[in-house]
């Protein structure tokens, strides 16, 4: 039958559901063989594809850290002076800002050199342990990028490009700011680099926060004793005091602890299993498509009859 005059049964006249059931029937067989066909195809697709792994930690904020409950204990002392003391982000807020910031991201890769993992593995060995690098990407013998790209970009990936990478592919993370909790996920095609790369990125993080209390800390003392030795005010001099104690304070506590702002409440892990690809899922779509494809193809070279129409 033409497929002019398949079209025009299936738009214009009701379908006849047992000739559609007898059709299916009849070539049961060929059905049966498209389903096959597409299932073997989509379990050699899920071969092909290389294995990757995720890492999860959780970690919570320290509140005891924020600026904010250190500074509102001298908003009374500062309204009797005269003056209004500015208010101030948590440090939890902030240090899920820095987290997933591009300033921390360079610095983390900078430091412990994942351009090469993160651009150019293509699969894990588990049998070695080793991971699979791309020669069409960075050879290892002569520990030069060979990839070919076109202009702007280089061989040798951009920053630009390795935190879109990162952030795309790689990273990613949720907070809850009721309860301060961060779940941060990195996935990778060894289960090993992303346990270890979840694990450093956590330490990198404190660091970060860290430093930059402690120079924040730093500039403010310093410039507090100025202005004690210039104001003649004792109100405002006691206040300066409070809050250069304040701020030695935050220098100590930073230096006391390893978690400086984030405490780890499940480190990340190594994972055994893949979370892609769902070969499963794979599979399924695969005998839902062979299914659907081939009843189209058998409905459309032996399109069913339809019901007379009663006049």
């Amino acid at each position: 039958m033409e497929e002019a005059q398949f079209n025009k049964l299936i738009d214009n006249d009701e379908v006849n559901i047992e000739e559609i059931r007898k059709v299916i029937f009849l070539n049961k067989k060929f059905l049966f063989a498209c389903i096959s066909s597409s299932i073997i195809i989509s379990f050699l697709i899920t071969i092909l594809i290389p294995n990757r792994y995720e890492s999860t930690l959780l970690m919570v904020a320290d509140e005891e850290l924020s600026l904010e409950s250190s500074m509102s204990q001298y908003s009374g002392l500062a309204g009797f002076a005269g003056m209004t003391l500015p208010a101030e982000a948590s440090q939890a807020s902030i240090g899920v800002e820095i987290l997933q910031s591009r300033i921390l991201f360079e610095k983390f890769s900078n430091k412990y050199n994942i351009l090469v993992p993160l651009f150019a593995s293509k699969s894990w060995n588990e049998d070695t342990g080793e991971l699979k690098i791309n020669d069409k990407i960075y050879d290892t013998a002569s520990k030069k990028w060979t990839r070919k790209i076109s202009p702007p970009f280089e061989a040798m990936p951009s920053g630009y490009e390795a935190y879109k990478l990162w952030i795309e592919e790689i990273f990613s993370f949720s907070y809850d700011d009721r309860t301060g909790f961060v779940k941060v996920t990195i996935k990778h095609h060894s289960p090993y680099i992303a346990q270890e790369w979840a694990s450093l990125l956590i330490v990198e993080l404190n660091n970060f926060m860290r430093k930059d209390a402690v120079d924040e800390a730093e500039l403010a003392i310093e410039y507090l004793e100025n202005e004690v030795n210039q104001t003649q005010s004792e109100e405002l001099k006691l206040l300066f005091y409070k809050l250069i104690q304040s701020k030695t304070e935050r220098i100590m506590l930073a230096y006391s602890r390893d978690e400086y702002i984030f405490r780890l409440i499940d480190p990340p892990y190594v994972s055994q299993e893949p979370f892609s690809p769902n070969r499963i899922l794979f599979l399924i779509a695969g005998l839902f498509f062979g299914l659907t494809a081939g009843v189209i193809f058998l409905l459309y070279i032996r399109p069913p009859k339809t019901k007379p129409v009663s006049s």
